[in-house]
């Protein structure tokens, strides 16, 4: 009996886990879709500027440096600053945006860091002027 049970729990075991991760096949235009609306969020969120720099590597593996002047439904344009010259880049040929300033993550580091030196510091000093700190511990 206790072996038909335990039988029975490995083989509903099985078939639950085999269930919880089923195989997704994705076409390749429905990949090339995600990756097109991908490039066009990381447009839309560098914004249209002088201050928005990218990296735009494309397709045939040519990069484009410069800025990014201006935005439409199916293209962008990326300028470049040295020579002013404008390329319209349309989002199908795009394989990879990069902004060229801090990441997110990067900006929150920075100012924990300084939080945390300040908090040192502020410490230190209320420690000092109230003479709690230096002296020994036994009286």
């Amino acid at each position: 009996m206790f072996r038909k049970a335990l039988s029975l729990a490995l083989a509903g075991l099985l078939f639950n886990t085999a269930g919880a991760q089923p195989a997704v096949a994705q076409s390749k235009a429905g990949a090339q879709a995600q990756l097109v609306e991908k490039v066009k969020a990381q447009i839309l969120h560098l914004g249209v500027g002088e201050t928005s720099r990218v990296t735009v590597k494309l397709r045939n593996n040519a990069k484009m440096e410069g800025y990014i002047s201006k935005t439409g439904e199916e293209s962008f344009e990326v300028t470049n600053k040295k020579t002013g010259a404008a390329a319209t880049i349309a989002y199908e040929d795009v394989t990879q945006v990069k902004g060229m300033g801090l990441s997110t993550g990067a900006k929150v580091g920075i100012g924990v860091t300084i939080g945390v030196a300040v908090a040192v510091t502020a410490l230190y000093i209320a420690f000092k002027k109230n003479g709690l700190g230096g002296g020994p511990l036994i009286p």
